[in-house]
């Protein structure tokens, strides 16, 4: 059995949330917060879209995806959506140069819940039990459709995520992070809550979907609270 803090060190390597270096009011809350928590966490800066030129793009190779519009708005990508989905690629690409086993990705205006730690372990203890093989796993999501979310059979807390929306918190695998880059997102951009999905095969689009290949992301069984 391993104890909260050997947990936090040894099976995540560090938290690593989403932040403006020119919003210093939020990266002193998650300073504080994560450090209540004990968790072993690294700020990570976002790229911050005022200071994001056309010559920066072009040098990233950033490229909306043929045919995606937000499907809401219906409307292309707002630079800030494109900011959001760049910095999240570099967290990717450091658990992979880092060789990190695995991470928990934390944005900067998550909501913790006074029992978030325990309650962590304790979804991490029954996968580890379940000894499943996984890639991504949802902390916190907005569950699209609640039919289509497949209870994992001997569980009482865990299922199969479907087409969900949000990535505020989720722990993420050093073969996840290897698989999501493989498709080179910058030069296929969409928003991140809509990528992961369509990477584990869940996204409702066929036509966005058949742009990426192949679509093998393990998104584990994560708690139905979320």
């Amino acid at each position: 059995t391993v104890s909260n803090k050997q947990w936090y060190q040894r099976r995540v390597r560090g938290g690593v949330p989403h932040q403006l270096e020119r919003r210093p009011e939020r990266r002193t809350r998650m300073e504080r917060l994560l450090g209540l928590i004990g968790l072993d966490f690294r700020l990570f800066d976002a790229v911050d879209g005022t200071k994001l030129t056309e010559e920066r793009l072009n040098e990233l190779k950033v490229k909306q995806l043929e045919g995606y519009q937000d499907p809401y708005l219906k409307r292309n990508l707002k630079l800030g959506r494109s900011v959001a989905s760049s910095a999240t690629t570099f967290i990717w690409e450091e658990v992979v140069n880092k060789n990190y086993k695995q991470v928990m990705v934390l944005e900067d205006d998550l909501r913790f819940k006074p029992n978030f730690k325990s309650e962590v372990l304790t979804m991490m203890r029954e996968v580890e039990g379940f000894q499943l093989d996984w890639d991504l796993i949802y902390l916190s999501r907005k569950i699209l459709d609640h039919k289509k979310e497949k209870w994992l059979s001997g569980s009482s807390r865990l299922v199969i995520p479907h087409y969900s929306y949000w990535t505020a918190a989720y722990v993420l695998s050093n073969s996840g992070a290897r698989k999501l880059l493989q498709q080179k997102p910058l030069q296929k951009m969409m928003a991140v809550d809509e990528y992961l999905p369509l990477m584990f095969n869940s996204h409702p689009n066929t036509a966005w979907s058949n742009s990426f290949h192949p679509r093998d992301l393990k998104a584990t069984p994560s708690p139905r609270s979320s």
